[in-house]
């Protein structure tokens, strides 16, 4: 009779039995280590980016740490606390759970050196002070013989000054020559003097047009012609600001408006804005009454020829509080619907 020994291999499949349910107990009460859903967020405060991406890839695992899901976003974080280059500001945040992408901010001084702009031209000036994350605000002209009209004569602080980000830096611009200089005269014998400057101001705000993707805004101007001379205000380049913040830049206006001998005229420069390019910051502010400011340069032209001029108005108007359409857009760029 044949006999076959099966003792050892019934114990065997009852343990291994066993053994995978002690598993399975185990991985659903968390005992055998987090699942990658519930790894916490480690603090990168101060470490630089491949440190970063390093200590990413060796808690997710990731076959390279440039292969981890982190984003470095563009804006800096301005601290004088952390040195410039390293983490400053996290997303998620440190000992919450990890997500599937982690942002983080790199740190800038929020103590700096204020550059030397004088002798720049109005807007080559206004575009360097402005990505140094400082405010620019044109105060006044002056009559300065070192620097050329329309470049900036003075800085307030001076330049080499130590300030913080988001500062207002005061400019002043030139008016070229000290004294007078000699009038020219007109085909009509009529004296010309640049060397005053026109007055502006913006007389209202309306909005002419609007669809699903946009509306386009209409600057009413007053300008006030301080010369003995008929003059033309045109070839407009100038930025829109909301509140300060920069809403549009490089908009050109082919408006021409003739402004009569020490008088008034008025003309509208038309500016279209795309939801696209709005902000939830800025639109925010829209919502609201606002201040809206446009700063730039224009022509000045006169019967024997143009010269090119800095301006700078602003006035506060609540815009969109009787246009549902528009401030219905504006709302859903404030705070954009949960996507299921």
């Amino acid at each position: 009779m044949c006999v076959l020994d099966i003792s050892p291999t019934f114990p065997r499949i009852r343990f291994m039995r066993r053994l995978m349910s002690l598993v399975i107990l185990l991985v659903m009460s968390g005992s055998l280590g987090a699942l990658p859903s519930d790894l916490l967020m480690p603090d990168l405060t101060g470490l630089s980016l491949d440190s970063t991406r390093a200590q990413l890839a060796s808690l997710l695992d990731c076959p390279e740490p440039d292969s981890c899901p982190l984003i470095v976003l563009p804006d800096s974080f301005y601290t004088d606390s952390i040195p410039e280059g390293l983490v400053a500001w996290q997303e998620p945040l440190p000992d919450s759970v990890i997500s599937d992408t982690v942002k983080v901010r790199l740190a800038a001084s929020l103590t700096i050196e204020l550059p030397d702009v004088r002798g720049m031209q109005f807007m080559e000036a206004m575009a360097l002070i402005e990505n140094l994350g400082l405010e620019f605000y044109p105060v006044r002209q002056i009559e300065n013989e070192e620097y050329p009209v329309g470049t900036i004569a003075k800085t307030v602080p001076e330049p080499g000054s130590f300030v913080k980000r988001k500062d207002v830096i005061a400019i002043v611009t030139s008016l070229g020559v000290s004294s007078p200089p000699t009038p020219t005269k007109t085909s009509t014998g009529v004296e010309i003097h640049l060397y005053e400057h026109p007055e502006f101001k913006i007389s209202s705000i309306s909005v002419v047009s609007e669809d699903s993707t946009g509306f386009e805004l209409a600057f009413k101007l007053q300008i006030r012609n301080p010369y003995k001379h008929p003059m033309t205000a045109e070839k407009f380049k100038f930025e829109l600001q909301v509140n300060r913040a920069r809403l549009l830049k490089d908009i050109y206006s082919d408006v021409s408006i003739q402004i009569p001998a020490k008088g008034v005229a008025y003309g509208k420069v038309r500016v279209p804005v795309s939801y696209a390019d709005i902000l939830p910051s800025i639109a925010e502010f829209l919502l609201s009454e606002a201040e809206y400011r446009l700063v730039g340069t224009f022509a000045i032209v006169v019967e024997s020829g143009f010269s090119r001029r800095a301006f700078d108005v602003k006035r506060k108007f609540d815009l969109f509080a009787s246009n549902p359409a528009i401030k219905k857009n504006l709302e859903v760029i404030v705070s954009p619907p949960e996507t299921p």
